[in-house]
Protein backbone atom coordinates (compact mmCIF):
# COMPACT_ATOMS: atom_id res chain seq x y z
CA UNK A 1 0.00 0.00 0.00
CA UNK A 2 2.66 2.60 0.82
CA UNK A 3 4.62 1.92 -2.21
CA UNK A 4 1.16 2.30 -3.82
CA UNK A 5 0.92 5.74 -2.55
CA UNK A 6 4.54 6.71 -3.27
CA UNK A 7 3.43 5.59 -6.46
CA UNK A 8 0.75 8.33 -7.16
CA UNK A 9 3.14 10.88 -5.38
CA UNK A 10 5.57 10.65 -7.64
CA UNK A 11 2.81 10.75 -10.82
CA UNK A 12 1.42 13.79 -9.23
CA UNK A 13 4.90 15.45 -9.34
CA UNK A 14 5.15 15.10 -13.05
CA UNK A 15 1.78 15.80 -13.76
CA UNK A 16 2.61 19.63 -12.01
CA UNK A 17 6.11 19.31 -13.61
CA UNK A 18 4.08 20.28 -16.81
CA UNK A 19 1.36 22.23 -15.41
CA UNK A 20 3.71 25.09 -13.50
CA UNK A 21 5.40 27.46 -15.57
CA UNK A 22 9.27 28.41 -15.38
CA UNK A 23 8.21 31.78 -13.95
CA UNK A 24 6.68 30.07 -11.50
CA UNK A 25 9.89 28.91 -10.27
CA UNK A 26 8.63 25.20 -10.92
CA UNK A 27 11.66 23.38 -9.33
CA UNK A 28 10.47 24.69 -5.77
CA UNK A 29 7.20 23.99 -6.73
CA UNK A 30 8.04 20.56 -6.91
CA UNK A 31 10.80 20.37 -4.14
CA UNK A 32 7.57 21.74 -1.87
CA UNK A 33 6.06 18.74 -2.69
CA UNK A 34 7.76 16.46 -1.22
CA UNK A 35 7.34 17.80 1.71
CA UNK A 36 3.73 16.82 1.75
CA UNK A 37 4.27 13.27 1.26
CA UNK A 38 3.50 13.15 4.96
CA UNK A 39 -0.24 13.39 3.92
CA UNK A 40 -0.11 10.31 2.86
CA UNK A 41 0.40 8.39 6.50
CA UNK A 42 -2.29 10.14 7.96
CA UNK A 43 -4.86 11.01 5.26
CA UNK A 44 -6.83 8.86 2.85
CA UNK A 45 -4.69 9.42 -1.03
CA UNK A 46 -8.45 10.83 -2.47
CA UNK A 47 -8.10 13.30 0.57
CA UNK A 48 -4.33 14.04 -0.14
CA UNK A 49 -5.48 14.87 -3.68
CA UNK A 50 -8.22 17.15 -2.16
CA UNK A 51 -5.73 19.33 -0.53
CA UNK A 52 -2.87 19.55 -3.21
CA UNK A 53 -5.82 20.56 -5.54
CA UNK A 54 -6.85 23.41 -3.39
CA UNK A 55 -3.88 24.48 -2.88
CA UNK A 56 -2.12 24.89 -5.87
CA UNK A 57 -5.67 26.25 -7.00
CA UNK A 58 -5.62 29.17 -4.87
CA UNK A 59 -2.51 29.68 -4.21
CA UNK A 60 0.57 31.44 -5.53
CA UNK A 61 3.60 29.18 -6.24
CA UNK A 62 6.36 30.65 -3.80
CA UNK A 63 3.30 31.45 -0.89
CA UNK A 64 2.50 27.08 -1.20
CA UNK A 65 6.53 27.01 -0.98
CA UNK A 66 6.93 29.02 2.13
CA UNK A 67 3.83 27.43 3.83
CA UNK A 68 4.76 23.63 3.68
CA UNK A 69 8.88 24.19 3.51
CA UNK A 70 9.07 27.56 5.51
CA UNK A 71 13.17 26.51 6.16
CA UNK A 72 13.74 26.32 2.31
CA UNK A 73 11.62 29.48 1.88
CA UNK A 74 14.26 31.04 4.31
CA UNK A 75 17.33 29.69 2.58
CA UNK A 76 16.28 30.77 -0.87
CA UNK A 77 16.12 34.25 0.96
CA UNK A 78 19.42 34.32 2.18
CA UNK A 79 21.12 32.50 -0.34
CA UNK A 80 19.48 33.02 -3.52
CA UNK A 81 18.16 30.57 -6.55
CA UNK A 82 20.19 27.85 -5.95
CA UNK A 83 20.86 25.98 -9.24
CA UNK A 84 22.17 22.90 -9.58
CA UNK A 85 25.98 22.74 -10.82
CA UNK A 86 25.79 26.78 -11.12
CA UNK A 87 28.03 28.38 -8.63
CA UNK A 88 26.33 30.26 -5.84
CA UNK A 89 28.43 33.00 -4.00
CA UNK A 90 26.67 32.40 -0.76
CA UNK A 91 26.89 28.71 -0.65
CA UNK A 92 30.76 29.52 -1.08
CA UNK A 93 30.61 31.22 2.22
CA UNK A 94 28.23 28.72 4.46
CA UNK A 95 31.04 26.12 3.28
CA UNK A 96 34.14 28.08 4.38
CA UNK A 97 32.33 28.67 7.32
CA UNK A 98 31.37 24.78 7.54
CA UNK A 99 34.82 24.36 7.32
CA UNK A 100 35.81 26.49 10.02
CA UNK A 101 33.66 24.62 12.11
CA UNK A 102 35.53 21.88 11.28
CA UNK A 103 32.41 20.36 9.17
CA UNK A 104 34.21 18.95 6.07
CA UNK A 105 32.06 19.91 2.84
CA UNK A 106 34.78 18.36 0.04
CA UNK A 107 35.61 20.95 -2.33
CA UNK A 108 34.43 24.63 -1.57
CA UNK A 109 33.34 25.25 -4.63
CA UNK A 110 29.77 27.23 -4.14
CA UNK A 111 27.39 24.66 -5.72
CA UNK A 112 25.21 23.11 -2.80
CA UNK A 113 25.24 19.06 -3.16
CA UNK A 114 24.73 15.80 -0.70
CA UNK A 115 27.77 16.44 0.96
CA UNK A 116 27.45 19.86 2.22
CA UNK A 117 23.95 19.28 2.78
CA UNK A 118 24.84 16.10 5.46
CA UNK A 119 27.73 18.93 6.72
CA UNK A 120 24.80 21.10 7.32
CA UNK A 121 22.72 19.06 9.03
CA UNK A 122 25.66 17.58 11.38
CA UNK A 123 26.26 21.35 12.40
CA UNK A 124 22.75 22.04 13.35
CA UNK A 125 22.08 18.71 15.16
CA UNK A 126 25.73 19.61 17.35
CA UNK A 127 24.37 22.90 17.75
CA UNK A 128 21.45 21.99 19.24
CA UNK A 129 19.03 23.68 16.05
CA UNK A 130 16.26 21.48 14.11
CA UNK A 131 17.78 19.48 11.84
CA UNK A 132 16.36 20.11 8.35
CA UNK A 133 19.96 19.92 5.75
CA UNK A 134 18.80 23.61 4.65
CA UNK A 135 20.25 27.07 5.54
CA UNK A 136 17.62 28.90 7.61
CA UNK A 137 17.71 32.52 9.50
CA UNK A 138 19.10 30.31 12.91
CA UNK A 139 21.62 28.18 11.04
CA UNK A 140 22.51 31.17 9.20
CA UNK A 141 23.08 33.52 12.30
CA UNK A 142 24.93 30.03 14.07
CA UNK A 143 27.14 29.93 11.19
CA UNK A 144 28.40 33.25 11.38
CA UNK A 145 28.74 34.03 15.21
CA UNK A 146 32.43 32.83 14.47
CA UNK A 147 32.94 35.77 12.39
CA UNK A 148 33.56 37.81 15.51
CA UNK A 149 36.01 36.01 16.57
CA UNK A 150 39.71 38.43 16.82
CA UNK A 151 40.89 34.74 14.42
CA UNK A 152 38.84 35.92 11.47
CA UNK A 153 39.43 38.55 8.89
CA UNK A 154 37.73 39.05 5.70
CA UNK A 155 35.96 35.79 6.03
CA UNK A 156 39.35 33.63 6.77
CA UNK A 157 41.61 32.67 9.57
CA UNK A 158 44.06 35.51 10.54
CA UNK A 159 47.09 33.23 10.59
CA UNK A 160 49.23 36.53 12.45
CA UNK A 161 46.59 36.25 14.93
CA UNK A 162 47.20 32.30 15.07
CA UNK A 163 51.21 32.70 14.99
CA UNK A 164 50.58 35.37 18.03
CA UNK A 165 48.41 33.22 19.98
CA UNK A 166 50.60 29.80 19.87
CA UNK A 167 53.79 32.38 20.81
CA UNK A 168 51.89 32.84 23.86
CA UNK A 169 51.26 29.95 24.59
CA UNK A 170 54.68 28.92 24.08
CA UNK A 171 54.51 27.33 20.74
CA UNK A 172 57.30 28.43 18.49
CA UNK A 173 55.35 29.81 14.76
CA UNK A 174 58.50 30.84 13.57
CA UNK A 175 58.42 34.72 12.70
CA UNK A 176 54.70 36.36 13.40
CA UNK A 177 54.49 37.27 9.42
CA UNK A 178 51.08 35.63 9.00
CA UNK A 179 52.42 33.37 6.18
CA UNK A 180 51.60 29.52 6.80
CA UNK A 181 54.96 27.91 6.97
CA UNK A 182 56.50 24.47 8.13
CA UNK A 183 56.73 26.02 11.86
CA UNK A 184 53.51 27.21 12.23
CA UNK A 185 52.22 24.53 10.93
CA UNK A 186 54.01 22.25 13.70
CA UNK A 187 53.49 24.54 16.22
CA UNK A 188 50.21 24.24 15.57
CA UNK A 189 49.76 20.04 16.11
CA UNK A 190 52.04 20.73 19.11
CA UNK A 191 49.48 23.11 20.56
CA UNK A 192 46.13 21.12 19.56
CA UNK A 193 48.18 17.87 21.04
CA UNK A 194 48.35 19.49 24.55
CA UNK A 195 44.87 21.00 24.87
CA UNK A 196 43.44 17.27 24.06
CA UNK A 197 42.21 18.23 20.18
CA UNK A 198 43.07 16.08 17.21
CA UNK A 199 46.76 17.49 16.16
CA UNK A 200 45.84 18.15 12.42
CA UNK A 201 46.97 21.40 11.74
CA UNK A 202 43.88 22.49 10.83
CA UNK A 203 42.41 25.71 12.26
CA UNK A 204 38.84 25.27 12.99
CA UNK A 205 36.70 26.36 16.08
CA UNK A 206 37.37 23.90 18.69
CA UNK A 207 41.42 24.93 18.02
CA UNK A 208 40.57 29.02 17.90
CA UNK A 209 38.28 28.49 21.43
CA UNK A 210 41.36 26.92 22.91
CA UNK A 211 43.64 29.61 21.47
CA UNK A 212 41.14 32.82 22.09
CA UNK A 213 42.67 32.66 26.12
CA UNK A 214 45.97 33.94 24.80
CA UNK A 215 44.85 36.62 23.20
CA UNK A 216 44.71 40.00 24.82
CA UNK A 217 41.38 41.56 23.57
CA UNK A 218 40.26 45.55 23.85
Amino acid sequence: MTSDKNGEIRKMKNDLSSRVSVSESRDLLLRSLDSLVFLRKTCSLGMTFFLLFFIFSFTSCDAVYRVVQKEGAEEKDLLGDIIPFEHNPQVEEVQKLLGLYGYGVGKVDGKFGNVTRDAIARFQADQGLEVNRFVDQATWDRLHAVKNSPFFHNGSVDIKIVQTALQQAGFNPGPIDGKPGKKTSLAIKEFQAAHQLAPDGVVGLRTIQAMEPYIKTP
